[in-house]
């Protein structure tokens, strides 16, 4: 890896993992403000590095790197309250990862594109990534 945003997104990565491995069914629910718990804060990782991955492969496919709308955020936090906890935990994990390795099968090319673009966020994921971790070590006092 010569990218320094996907050494980054590794390091992002573990410290999703390690925190994530260690909150005890409480801290999972500890309110974060605005209506979001802990759980909810690591569903809204997942969902988005989900998302970025299945623009990726879109883009695989020939087709346009998809645009976001305001609508999908707020979807995502209307209907976080029914995943379960413990699942939105290991998902965060799994698709942090999941993105990981999709960024790291582009081509250098291919991200310096995606960056001229505007959509350089999709390589940075570990700014999202940290700072709901930020957000979660500050409201666990970690």
């Amino acid at each position: 890896m010569t990218d320094a945003d996907l050494t980054h997104n590794e390091a992002s990565t573990v410290r999703l993992r390690d925190l994530a491995s260690g909150l005890s069914d409480d801290e999972l629910g500890t309110d974060l403000g605005g209506g979001w718990t802990v759980s909810h804060a690591l569903w809204h990782i997942a969902f988005w590095d989900a998302r970025q991955s299945a623009a990726l492969h879109c883009m695989e496919l020939g087709e346009p790197f998809p645009a976001e709308d305001r609508a999908t955020n707020l979807t995502l936090d209307a209907t976080a309250a029914v995943i379960e906890p413990r699942a939105a935990a290991e998902s965060a994990v799994a698709a942090a990862a999941d993105l990981d390795a999709a960024l790291e099968s582009l081509s250098a090319a291919q991200r310096e594109a995606l960056r001229a673009d505007g959509f350089g966020y999709v390589i940075s994921r570990h700014a999202h990534r940290n700072e709901h971790a930020d957000q979660i070590a500050r409201a666990l006092d970690r």
